[in-house]
């Protein structure tokens, strides 16, 4: 019901993009709808008497007012109408095969009984195991990126889940996978039978990506927000070994890269505050996770950041308020005592001194 009396208060024009496709099952949706200037996508089934039976929306959340809206709105009854009679090609019945004349002359022993619902089971989930894959099922791509989140306005890494089809050989980008709220609601751990067939090889990357990520959206598509979740470093681990994560739309995958050392220094700007800063190599960029890593845009590769500091210290650190020139003197005794037995350097008494 706070669904359905959020649903109420938006626009009935705010609802675009409505169609049906019938289907042997009955009848699946898409739809968008418009809300503050943000868009949320959503997939939808209906059963053969347009009973809403299971959906999906962009905007993440458990009883979405954005579905609701949809199955609210008039225009789904035109759709019902104008679907009614379509049939997706793909899901047509086959045609009956004509009996040969061997079989025509073996004794009629009627027809068969249909296949017990565990056998039903059984048989779809041996041929995942065994069957190749069809033509159009390419695998999922994964996107990883550095944006400014609105709600902090602070730099957060991202993830997006594509949907793919093969192009001159690379994975291209099709549409966003949208979670399915299966795996958001049972914490990761859905049965496999809730995923798309092309998305059940990673399933264990979705279940991590559902415990140790945020979801939300940016740019009108969902969006996963990476931070410092104890899963992040599994989960990066995990993007890395699929072969298939990649950097802010590049062509080529990204692959592991040797951890690489840091090492800590202050940087003074001209008016000689001096605020402090980790010193990487020419084109090494540091992520905003915890434990840290990189990513080397030139060489393609993503690694993890070797420190010489504890995590919590090394924030700690890098969290120190801009010294500016007169606080110096000062600040340089306290910080000498908190970082004792650390290669850890303190404030500069002039711009000589500084790190590089």
């Amino acid at each position: 019901m706070p669904a359905v009396s959020a649903a109420l208060r938006l626009n009935v024009k705010a609802v675009t993009d409505l169609g049906l496709t019938r289907t042997r099952f009955g009848y699946r949706g898409q739809s968008q709808v418009k809300e503050a200037g943000r868009i949320y996508r959503q997939s939808f089934m209906l059963s053969g008497e347009g009973i809403f039976t299971g959906g999906e929306c962009g905007c993440g959340q458990k009883g979405c007012p954005h579905l609701a809206r949809v199955l609210l709105n008039p225009t789904l009854e035109r759709a019902l109408a104008a679907a009614e009679g379509e049939t997706e090609e793909a899901e047509r019945l086959p045609e009956p095969v004509p009996p040969s004349p061997e079989s025509e002359a073996e004794e009629d022993t009627g027809p068969l009984p249909p296949l017990a619902s565990p056998l039903r089971s059984w048989l779809s989930y041996a041929a995942d195991l065994g069957g190749r894959p069809e033509p159009a099922e390419t695998p999922l791509r994964f996107e990883l990126d550095v944006q400014v989140r609105a709600r902090s306005a602070r730099e957060v890494l991202t993830l997006r889940v594509w949907r793919t089809g093969l192009r001159n050989g690379h994975l291209s980008r099709l549409a966003v996978y949208p979670l399915p709220h299966a795996l958001r609601w049972s914490h990761g751990a859905a049965d496999a039978k809730s995923l798309p067939r092309y998305a059940r090889p990673d399933r264990d990357v979705l279940q991590l990506l559902a415990l140790g990520a945020e979801s939300g959206v940016q740019g009108g598509e969902e969006t996963w927000f990476l931070g410092n979740h104890p899963l992040t470093d599994t989960l990066l681990t995990r993007l890395l070994d699929t072969g298939r994560l990649y950097w802010a739309g590049r062509s080529e995958p990204l692959r592991p890269g040797p951890g690489q050392p840091v090492t800590y220094a202050w940087e003074m700007d001209a008016g000689g505050v001096q605020r402090p800063t980790l010193a990487l190599p020419e084109g090494v960029r540091v992520l905003p996770v915890s434990p840290r890593w990189y990513v080397d845009e030139a060489a393609g590769t993503l690694g993890r950041l070797t420190s010489a500091l504890p995590p919590a210290l090394e924030d700690a650190f890098l969290g120190v308020p801009p010294v500016p020139p007169r606080r110096r003197p000062v600040s340089r005794v306290p910080c000498a005592r908190v970082f004792r037995g650390w290669t850890c350097p303190r404030p500069a008494r002039s711009a000589r001194s500084v790190l590089p």
